[in-house]
Formats: structure tokens, sequence, C-alpha cells
């Protein structure tokens, strides 16, 4: 019976132009791992259903029962042809490869001072075993290691914004298929966000995705990216 009523209440907001299937693949879409998850099959779909269906009457103000929601869900996925696209993400991690950067310093510089920046970054080149820059609208950051950091703040001569000391670097190497692989960068994030990882900064480097975090973090965000990459190549295996 609960699955009837369910169908009808489905087929009923259709017709009275409220596309519930629409809402909930959105919702279900802006997270990539619940995205695979359910294309996986690895869900409860009664509790699923009852944590979207709040959702759906909070954000969009409509009532919405949990057996509609999870109607909605299962036509989803029984109608889905297309390959997902969290495929080519665990395609392009699984030939990643994970480092590590420990004693660094993040610094903020308004963009007024960009050339003294960049003049003792190039007087600085080969000199430290990491160094990176990336320039904002108003300001230009710089991560570098910490023994040589008083000495670029001497050639550079003005006070940061912001710094932060003592902070580390996890560099993602990938195929250079990362920079068109939409939802690669924000798989990344959402590992990191569920473990309360703090992101600093992150930024793209061609094939190096480089995510700052607080030294206390550093050892787990390391740790969840190294899981996420073996579980990629273990899933490629079996595929191949």
């Amino acid at each position: 019976m609960e699955y009837s009523c369910s169908i009808l209440e489905a087929d009923i907001m259709q017709r009275d132009g409220v596309n519930i299937s629409s809402i909930v693949r959105s919702i279900v879409e802006a997270d990539p791992c619940l995205v695979e998850a359910l294309r996986s099959g690895y869900v409860n779909y009664s509790r699923l259903s009852e944590i979207i269906a709040e959702a759906v009457r909070e954000d969009y103000g409509m009532q919405c029962s949990a057996s509609a929601v999870k109607m909605a869900l299962l036509r989803s996925r029984m109608n889905t042809t297309t390959p997902s696209p969290m495929s080519k993400v665990f395609r392009v991690l699984a030939e990643s490869s994970i480092e590590l950067k420990t004693s660094l310093v993040i610094a903020t510089y308004d963009s007024n001072i960009l050339h003294d920046v960049l003049n003792a970054m190039s007087r600085l080149t080969g000199k430290t075993r990491f160094i990176s820059v990336a320039q904002g609208v108003d300001n230009i950051t710089v991560i570098m290691n910490k023994e040589v950091f008083d000495s670029f703040s001497k050639l550079v001569n003005h006070d940061p914004i912001w710094v932060k000391a003592d902070v580390s670097a996890i560099v993602v190497i990938s195929p250079v298929e990362n920079i068109e692989t939409p939802g690669f960068v924000s798989y990344i994030t959402t590992l990191l966000a569920r473990r309360k990882v703090n992101i600093l900064q992150i930024m793209s480097a061609h094939s190096d995705t480089i995510i700052v975090v607080d030294r206390g973090d550093a050892l787990e965000a390391f740790k969840a990216l190294e899981t996420a990459v073996a579980r990629a190549r273990e899933a490629s295996k079996k595929a191949s």
C-alpha cells in the first residue's frame, strides 16, 4: 500500500507542475559521494528518503512525504542510462598520487605590491623545497617552506595582510584529465569536510591540486585522500 500511495503522490505532484524528481535530483547531485553511493546501491533508501523529504519541506516549503522521495530516488536510479559523472572522477583519482609537504608558511599580501612579491619569489628560486603563489582580485597568496620565509619577508619589505606558520600542504598529482573532469575537486573537498578538516587554501596548477591545512589536520587529510586513491585503484582493477 505504501508503495502504491507514493506513486500516486508523485504523479499528482507532477500533474500540478511540481517536479519532485527534479528537486530530489538537485539535492542528491549537490553531494558527489551520495551520487556514487546511490548508483552502487550502498544506501538505506528509507532513511535517506526521510532526510531528503525534510530538506524539501524546509528549503522548498513543499509538503512532501518520505515515500514520494523514495519513489523519486528509485525512478531516478532505474532511468539512468548514461555513465556516472563520478566514474571519471574515480578513474582520474586511481591514477593520482599524494604527497605531503610540512613546515610551510602561508601569507597573503595586498595586490598593490605584486611586483615586489614576484621579484622576491624569483630570487628564491631553487632555494626552497616548496613554493606556490595564487593571485586573487585584491591580494596575492604565497606558500613556501618556513626556513626561507624570513628571507622572503625581507625581500618583500611589506607586512602581510595575513600570515600563518607551520601549515601543511597535501598535493594531489593527477593526470591532466583532472582539468576537464567535473566534480574532481568537489569530491576531494567533500571528503575532507566530512572529516572536519578545514582547508586554508586550495589551488590547481595543471596536474597538481594543492590543499593547505593546519598542521593538526594534515595527517587526517592525508590519510583520507590516500584511502580514496587506494579504493579508486581497487575499483579500477575490478572493473578491468
